[in-house]
């Protein structure tokens, strides 16, 4: 069994006041992944943007006033680069607003859904990769 998670996840949905939401998972899952979570009884899409060792945040856990919630599904392991997120969060930095929103109008419903036929990305930091690396199917 792997060791339990704390995951900061972005909603993707409109309406969303909030930068990010804490759930826990015992799943493999890294910055950039799609996960299906609850939120206001609801099953939403989220973009995983930071992972904790539950270890770390133990007393922070015990001491909060709410329960965390599980991740219900990791629909992609890593669908984003992190340039992507940088760029996601200074497109929120500029408007003045959360991060979900800018995501629920970049992300299609279709990549959302029909996550096992991307392909992982390559990242454009990559040392030797090509366009057509970068950039292959």
């Amino acid at each position: 069994m792997e060791s339990l998670q704390i995951v900061d996840v972005v909603p993707i949905t409109r309406g969303a006041l909030l930068d990010h939401v804490s759930y826990f998972t015992t799943q493999a899952v890294q910055p950039g992944a799609i996960v299906s979570a609850m939120l206001r009884h609801r099953l939403i899409h989220g973009l995983v943007i930071g992972v904790h060792s539950a270890k770390q945040l133990k007393l922070n856990i015990k001491s909060a006033d709410f329960n965390l919630k599980k991740i219900t599904q990791v629909k992609h392991r890593r669908l984003f680069t992190p340039e992507f997120l940088d760029a996601v969060y200074h497109t929120a930095e500029y408007f003045a607003g959360p991060p979900g929103p800018i995501l629920k109008q970049l992300i299609p419903q279709t990549i959302l859904e029909e996550h096992t036929e991307i392909a992982e990305p390559v990242s454009a930091s990559t040392p030797n990769s090509t366009y057509s690396e970068r950039f292959a199917t």
